[in-house]
């Protein structure tokens, strides 16, 4: 009789966990050649629309692509910022919700005591908002505060929402804070004049007065500095600061708008406002005027837009800087502008169907952008051509939108401020585009 070789006894008896191990190994190699079902932001998102460009993009044109929509009962005036697999956003109610990025299921939301107008900073399992409002106080003679108590600066936990600390101001805090790596602190302006440096446990560093009226200026961290463009106030100007010492290093005299100011190419674009009445009893008229501005304060050049009426609720949308352009809307004429960053020459100007207070996103070929009357447009980007206008279902904010992989969110708002004032209670939703489905069939040049 054959005796089996020496040790088969030993391999028969391991051959089901042979087997076993390579079956579980063939199905992780499977699992992990599969893409991501969900789309998946950056680890953390630290100032508005992830920099000084304000573009919030990330990953374009690769991975999930998911459509759905979502109603909120506070609506998405500010865009939303996209963690991981998360959303985070905020409803003019005072809600700060998370849902999952695949699917919009809601998975937490926590109630503010005042309107929260800007998606989340996120840092960990920390996230940062301010809350205000709209409404004017008059502190004596000519001294104005915007906001009406309570207004603050609220961190909150990540993964289920709950309330970590506050830090209360007198004024509106209509922005979320910026985070700066370099020094780990958080940036808030707001509406009673000051600029407050804070760490991420609450605690304040410094705060200066930066002689403005914060409203709806996110800071912007260029360099180790601090840029604020400041308006509603005796003294609008965009300043300079130390994010280090708060010392004030340079002031360029503006005038009343506070936009937050867009960094490429070595320059700032803001926007200033120009009142006009023709005739003393006619109607009200505003030009706005674009402006370059460098690293130290000096204006390098300038476009004044034709004047337009005056918008019931006016708002200086915000540009966005891309490959060497700004490209900006205007909250009182409906054009998209194009202009090269360094010397301000403008490209082209397009007509849009409405205007449009939401930053344009801008990614490969195209443009995305969205007019407060709630239509999605997608333009070409070297020559500014619309090639497909798609209805959304609501109003779009000056937050701009945001895109993660192969999904645009978008968020929608009925309702303003006034309308938390007076008891009111806004609505919106949250809607996940399919960048495929709304490609397709467009010309790419």
């Amino acid at each position: 009789m054959t005796r089996p070789p020496v040790g088969f006894n030993e391999a028969m008896r391991a051959w089901p966990w042979v087997v076993g191990l390579g079956l579980a190994l063939v199905e992780a190699a499977l699992l992990w050649s599969q893409p991501d079902p969900e789309p998946q932001g950056p680890p953390r998102w630290t100032s508005y629309d992830l920099g000084p460009s304000h573009d919030a993009v990330f990953h374009p044109f690769q991975g999930p692509a998911v459509s759905f929509r979502v109603l909120l009962p506070g609506g998405v005036v500010g865009g939303v910022s996209v963690v991981g697999h998360r959303i985070y956003g905020s409803g003019l109610d005072g809600s700060v919700f998370a849902l999952a990025s695949g699917n919009g299921k809601l998975l937490w939301v926590h109630k503010l005591p005042n309107a929260v107008f800007d998606p989340p900073t996120v840092l960990g399992d920390r996230l940062f908002v301010g809350i205000g409002n709209d409404v004017f106080q008059r502190i004596g003679g000519r001294y104005w505060i915007r906001g009406t108590p309570p207004s603050g600066i609220y961190a909150l936990k990540a993964s289920n929402g709950q309330l970590l600390w506050s830090h209360p101001t007198r004024g509106n805090d209509k922005t979320s804070p910026l985070f700066d790596p370099q020094t780990g602190w958080l940036y808030e302006p707001d509406g009673d004049h000051w600029l407050r440096a804070l760490r991420p446990d609450g605690r304040l560093v410094w705060k200066v007065n930066d002689e403005g009226l914060d409203d709806f200026s996110f800071p912007t961290e260029v360099g180790g500095r601090l840029y604020v463009n400041t308006g509603s106030a005796l003294h609008p100007a965009l300043r300079a600061f130390s994010a280090r010492t708060g010392k004030l290093l340079w002031s360029y005299a503006s005038t009343n708008a506070d936009n937050t100011p867009t960094y490429g190419a070595g320059r700032f674009l803001v926007v200033n406002t120009l009142p006009f009445q023709p005739q003393p009893k006619g109607p009200k008229l505003l030009a706005e005027v674009f402006q370059g501005v460098d690293l130290n304060g000096h204006l390098r050049w300038r476009y004044m837009t034709r004047p337009g009426p005056y918008p019931p609720a006016f708002q200086a949308p915000a540009a966005t800087y891309r490959g060497g352009v700004f490209y900006i809307t205007s909250s009182v004429r409906p054009y998209l502008y194009a202009f090269q960053a360094r010397s301000g020459r403008l490209l082209y100007k397009t007509r849009l169907p409405g205007v449009a207070y939401d930053n344009p996103t801008v990614a490969g070929p195209w443009i995305f952008e969205a007019t407060l009357q709630g239509e999605l447009l997608v333009l070409r980007r070297k020559d500014g051509k619309i090639l497909k206008e798609v209805p959304l279902g609501g109003q779009v904010g000056a937050g701009g939108m945001t895109l993660i992989d192969n999904t645009l969110y978008v968020g929608l708002i009925e309702g303003t401020p006034a309308t938390i004032v007076s008891g009111g209670a806004p609505k919106g939703a949250l809607v996940a585009l399919a960048l495929p489905k709304l490609l397709a069939g467009l010309p790419v040049q």
